[in-house]
């Protein structure tokens, strides 16, 4: 009779936590927007962490995987192309800004809003003025959970370098961002630039979890990781 007793007590218990997790991921199938949100058209399937945020940046902006060095572009279309056949090591004749991300190889997230390294060194200062880039100017950020880093250096042609980097909200790896920009055209690519930084929103829910890759529905939730998805 204890024995029975045990196992009836087992059974409700599991009944009350399916009950609880069902309550607690069930969101109206109404309410659920369709997956065409911004980021992941900017953030493919791919190993990497899409972060759950809505970018500031034009709405003709695509993305490319991009060739040399770089990881992913987001740009006009044309200045896509553009780079895309242009040589390495030469500066790009576009006509409008772009974005490069990749993953940092030299910095990563220490803690819910630092990092690794967010200063240059006396020697890097010196290195950088051999490259004629000067007026280091830090700043520091957050969308929602996500710490922003960013450095802006001048260069002696009075035009500015553009650099940032973007926390996972977890400690390690970084996204890296910088600015490609067009030659004389420094109004147009800071009021881009600071756009980006300034306006760029961590997504409300349930968006930011779709974007992460959890498409919570009525009753149950789509797990998508890269191009594999689970159904729980």
């Amino acid at each position: 009779m204890k024995k029975v007793n045990f196992y009836l007590k087992k059974l409700l218990f599991t009944c009350l936590c399916s009950i609880c997790f069902f309550q607690v991921s069930k969101i109206e199938s109404s309410e659920i927007p369709e997956n065409n949100l911004r980021i992941i058209e900017l953030f493919p399937n791919t190993w990497l962490d899409c972060p759950g945020i809505e970018p500031a940046i034009p709405s003709d902006y695509i993305m490319k995987f991009a060739d040399y060095d770089f990881y992913m572009l987001w740009g006009k279309k044309e200045d896509l192309e553009i780079i895309s056949k242009s040589k390495k090591g030469h500066d790009f004749p576009i006509n409008s800004p772009v974005f490069n991300i990749a993953l940092s190889e030299t910095i990563i997230q220490t803690g819910p809003t630092s990092f690794s390294k967010e200063n240059y060194s006396k020697e890097e200062i010196k290195e950088l003025k051999k490259l004629e880039l000067t007026d280091f100017v830090k700043h520091k950020t957050t969308w929602g959970d996500y710490p922003v880093l960013t450095i802006t250096l001048k260069k002696t042609s009075g035009e500015k370098a553009y650099l940032a980097w973007i926390g996972l909200n977890s400690e390690g790896h970084v996204w890296e961002v910088n600015l490609i920009s067009p030659l004389n055209k420094e109004k147009e690519n800071a009021k881009l630039w600071n756009e980006f930084i300034n306006n760029t929103k961590q997504l409300p829910e349930p968006e930011y979890f779709i974007a992460r890759g959890m498409d919570m529905r009525d009753g149950y939730t789509n797990y998508k990781i890269a191009t594999a998805s689970m159904k729980v």
